[in-house]
């Protein structure tokens, strides 16, 4: 599994495979994020209240329930309906999800669109011609779906929380989605979306604050050790920093939200908490969440 490849040329010969598989299967992946955002959407819209206002809505579950059916389609050709119904909704909290990796493995290639349990199997690595094997097809899935889920409901319960939070960064959002869409059946990636910069600083902002998989990013000691604050670590030994330590460090820590979001930049955030190679496929569903409720919906603070 990448994700625990302690051989470099293995882990980076995995990244590589997964991002083409993801490259292979973006325009299709686009198509089912958005027919699950938009069932999302309505289903955040009912009845008004007596005082105008819309019932008071569970926002995490909402959302875990939406990033499931986004990668349960995208990655097994199966959506488990969370949104609509409360049969599959047991899956959320539980790791069940993984095994779907299986189930989809005994399944006929020809769904009813080409997943990306189909394009990991077709993807080839383009520095060595190398593809994945079947029991490596199998965990990347695996991963893909229930590390793709929670990664991307964080980022979007994240950024809901701070912008309801800090209304002059909601109004500047929403005023720059309403500059650069005519509606809401108008968003999707292109390059209206794209250059809503001061939203994708929002993004980036609430994913340092708040990162899609927590605790410890282990590292093995290599050949000969290594010298840490005065202290050295012979080879072999695993090492590590709580993700949570780089937000927390005294030259990174700022207001969530704060003046160095004005010009719609983030770049003196940076490091990033993680890399992944989901980050854009999370991007992508956070900004067109976001987008259409900035649009669609006047949300009572």
């Amino acid at each position: 599994m990448s994700m625990t490849s302690l051989d470099k040329k293995v882990h980076n010969f995995k990244r590589r495979i997964i991002a083409k598989a993801l490259t292979s299967r973006a325009p299709e992946s686009e198509a089912l994020i958005m027919c699950n955002i938009r069932t999302f959407c309505q289903i955040l819209v009912d009845e008004p209240a007596k005082d105008g206002w819309n019932s008071a809505r569970d926002m995490t579950m909402l959302v875990a329930y939406v990033t499931s059916d986004i990668m349960g389609d995208a990655t097994f050709s199966r959506n488990w309906n969370m949104l609509k119904s409360e049969e599959n909704r047991y899956i959320v909290t539980c790791s069940h999800k993984a095994s779907l990796s299986d189930w989809r493995a005994q399944q006929s290639q020809s769904a009813n669109h080409r997943d990306l349990f189909v394009a990991l199997f077709d993807a080839r690595d383009p520095e060595t011609s190398r593809g994945f094997r079947h029991e490596e097809n199998i965990s990347e899935a695996g991963l893909l779906i229930v590390v793709g889920s929670g990664t991307m409901a964080t980022s979007i319960t994240s950024t809901i929380f701070y912008l309801l939070h800090y209304t002059h960064s909601y109004e500047r959002v929403a005023a720059e989605i309403c500059s650069a869409f005519a509606s809401a059946e108008d968003i999707k990636a292109s390059s209206a979306l794209t250059s809503c910069t001061y939203l994708k600083a929002c993004l980036d902002e609430v994913m340092r604050l708040n990162p899609g998989i927590g605790g410890l990013l282990p590292r093995e000691t290599l050949s000969g050790g290594i010298l840490i604050d005065s202290k050295f670590f012979p080879e072999g030994i695993d090492l590590g920093a709580h993700i949570m330590q780089s937000i927390t460090m005294q030259n990174t820590t700022q207001q969530p939200l704060s003046s160095s979001l004005k010009s719609g930049s983030r770049k003196a955030l940076t490091p990033r908490a993680m890399s992944c190679v989901l980050n854009l496929l999370t991007v992508l569903s956070a900004s067109v969440v976001q987008a259409t409720l900035a649009s669609r919906l006047l949300i009572k603070r």
